[in-house]
């Protein structure tokens, strides 16, 4: 518990003289006592004052000593990636350094939160979706004459890019000599979708080195009017494997319908085979929403009193972070009031909070909360946190 400092105030002592019925004694209305015993050190205020300041001053360096302390464990901590939590100062104190570098530092049923773990610092979590939206094709089928694209060939069974991937089902085409193919297929969304990719699953294989990629791709909302997506937006890298391959928009779109020429690669006299499996849309509607982190439980040898917290964390305007500290498990949760903070002295994009947790519950099981609340909308802006340590107090 926090020492708390008096102010000493020097008095007066008066006495008097009463008779058993406790009636004062005319001449001992106010009489002094003389001590007559040996010599010592009187006390006096600004004598005790000065060992209240000296109590309080030892406190606040031992808790600049935590601090110190945590900065230290860190350097250890992201160069070696050893350290995890630590008890620090025996049974009154502990100091927990938690940097989200691996998922059991968070309670992924609980958290909402995108958290990433690994390396990176500045931002291990913020408010954007842990996951995309998908969009499944309802239908697919060859297209090549509407939309002026030079085709060599029509998939055989288009219809089996669509809807979900099975092994044993999917739209065809073979090859028997070296060279370079095209078919088109046209893939329908069912409904209008914003989106900011679409993909599909394909894999080649032959005789010889064999591949194929997205030559050409448009898109649009009424299945009359196409736009075309520019070169910069297809990813046209070479597929010779099972794997999702990928047209990607600058910018959310609506879409219904997309169209891909597929190009098909042999590269020796020999025969291969290319599929394409599955077909779907990612999108990420209204991505940036309140989120919010929990971390994973830690058992106490003790209940703590009050937590001091630090949070490394990026919290642009319109946005904000909310901390929490629970004792029983995530029963009751006590919001943390910020006291100090200071540039984060390893991540430059952040900033460093100190905050005190007081009138905690009685409790041995802690459990971290963070609410994060961005400028919400596809274009929003995510507050992040870096990382966080505890100084807790018995």
């Amino acid at each position: 518990m926090a020492y708390i400092k008096t102010e000493w105030v020097d008095g007066e002592n008066k006495y008097s003289i009463t008779d058993q019925a406790g009636n004062i004694i005319p001449g001992f209305e106010n009489i002094k006592l003389l001590y007559t015993g040996t010599g010592g050190t009187p006390l006096s205020q600004e004598k005790m004052n000065k060992i209240e300041q000296g109590i309080k001053g030892v406190e606040a360096s031992i808790e600049n000593i935590a601090y110190d302390l945590y900065l230290m464990w860190l350097q250890e901590y992201y160069s070696t990636s050893l350290y995890d939590d630590a008890d620090t100062l025996g049974d009154t104190r502990a100091i927990i350094v938690n940097g989200f570098s691996s998922v059991t530092e968070y309670n992924a049923t609980l958290t909402d939160a995108k958290v990433v773990t690994g390396s990176t610092l500045s931002e291990r979590v913020t408010c954007t979706s842990p996951d995309w939206t998908i969009e499944s094709t309802t239908t697919a089928l060859n297209f090549n004459t509407t939309m002026a694209m030079t085709d060599t060939f029509d998939w055989t069974n288009p219809q089996y890019a669509a809807g979900a991937i099975n092994p044993e089902t999917y739209a065809v085409s073979t090859m028997d000599s070296s060279g370079t193919e095209y078919g088109t297929i046209r893939f329908d969304l069912g409904s209008i979708k914003t989106i900011e990719h679409f993909e599909i699953y394909v894999s080649a294989d032959g005789d010889d080195f064999s591949y194929e990629y997205i030559k050409d791709a448009k898109f649009s909302t009424d299945g009359s009017t196409y736009t075309t997506a520019g070169m910069s937006d297809k990813v046209s890298s070479y597929q010779s494997s099972e794997n999702w391959h990928r047209v990607s928009w600058a910018a959310p779109t609506p879409v219904r319908y997309v169209v891909l020429q597929i190009a098909t690669y042999q590269g020796g006299a020999g025969s291969s085979t290319h599929r394409v499996y599955d077909s779907r849309g990612l999108s990420r509607t209204d991505i940036f929403v309140p989120r919010t982190l929990v971390s994973a439980e830690k058992s106490l040898t003790f209940s703590p009193s009050s937590i001091v917290g630090y949070f490394s964390d990026n919290v642009p305007d319109g946005t904000d972070i909310d901390y929490f500290v629970s004792t029983d498990g995530g029963v009751n949760w006590t919001q943390g009031v910020e006291v100090d903070s200071w540039p984060d002295p390893k991540v430059a994009t952040c900033i460093e909070r100190k905050i005190n947790f007081a009138n905690l519950p009685v409790g041995t099981q802690l459990v971290i909360k963070a609410e994060l609340t961005p400028t919400t909308g596809m274009s929003g802006v995510t507050p992040a946190i870096s990382r966080y340590g505890l100084f807790i107090y018995e």
